[in-house]
């Protein structure tokens, strides 16, 4: 592990308390929609990886990229999937293993096996993974392009790899993409936001504007053996843009025709030819993709 590697792995060891509890509450409630959009990706892409929930058959290797504190680990291990939780922080696999204690039964649990690593190398082998997923972790990789080889590798023939991340640093890039993460996060215990702020300065993704980045750098590697496609988060102030609208069940995004509304979140199919339509601000994107 590098330097900037280990700096990345402290501050999220002492993240990992505070951001296990917004966890907690959002497997609660998905009050960020991710988890409803993810049921979404896997209806439209993939509906042979079927969530079921509490089911005694194994529906799926899924391995979760920088998992956390554990969102995507209890939701797919209570929906039947076998996951592969890869976190090069202890304090958030520690978190991670107390959220599956604490919202999984002894049998789901054992379908849950985590690994300390890193995220941009998962020791997994190449074909093995149904589905791959990470939230809010790309945007922080010394090595994005790196771990986006190594994921399209380990992926199945129609498996899915969804990627939930943000322009979270691109305010070095353009200053008007700056927040102060100080007031938009809650609870933090006396940890400086400031010190992800200085490492975001050396970080490839926060100088690059995504998802257009993601989507050209998977058609690099990749070529014609993966689909992919991706949303921008739209906030109320978007909504009045004119792209046509539906629901969840029944939009096709593959046709990049319409927004996926599910309950109050709005989410925009991003092309390069739709720019007119879309926020000024990007900050918080999907991207799915599916291997031939």
């Amino acid at each position: 592990m590098t330097v900037l590697h280990n700096s990345i792995s402290a501050y999220w060891d002492q993240r990992a308390a505070s951001y296990s509890r917004e966890i907690a509450a959002e497997l609660h409630n998905d009050q960020r929609g991710t988890l409803a959009f993810l049921r979404h990706l896997l209806s439209t892409f993939a509906p042979h990886l079927t969530l079921k929930d509490d089911s005694a058959q194994v529906q799926g290797q899924a391995l979760d990229l920088g998992c956390g504190p554990g969102l995507f680990n209890v939701f797919l291990a209570s929906h039947g999937f076998s996951v592969t939780a890869l976190d090069g922080s202890e304090g958030m696999l520690s978190q991670a293993r107390l959220n599956c204690a604490h919202f999984l039964s002894a049998e789901q649990q054992g379908r849950v096996t985590f690994v300390s690593g890193d995220v941009a190398h998962p020791p997994v082998a190449k074909g093995s993974c149904d589905l791959i997923v990470a939230r809010d972790v790309w945007w922080n990789l010394p090595q994005p392009q790196e771990a986006y080889s190594h994921a399209l590798k380990a992926l199945k023939s129609q498996g899915l790899l969804i990627i939930f991340d943000g322009n979270y640093y691109y305010s070095y890039q353009n200053p008007a993409y700056y927040q102060d993460y100080t007031k938009t996060h809650q609870d933090l215990e006396g940890v400086n936001v400031a010190e992800m702020a200085r490492i975001a300065q050396r970080l490839p993704l926060s100088y690059q504007l995504r998802p257009a980045y993601d989507l050209k750098v998977i058609r690099d590697l990749a070529e014609d053996s993966v689909s992919a496609h991706a949303w921008v988060e739209l906030t109320a102030p978007d909504y009045i843009a004119a792209a046509p609208t539906t629901t969840a069940t029944t939009v096709s995004p593959a046709t990049n025709c319409a927004d996926v509304v599910l309950g109050s979140h709005r989410w925009r199919p991003f092309t390069p030819d739709n720019s007119n339509a879309l926020p000024e601000i990007i900050e918080k994107f999907v991207v799915c993709v599916q291997k031939h």
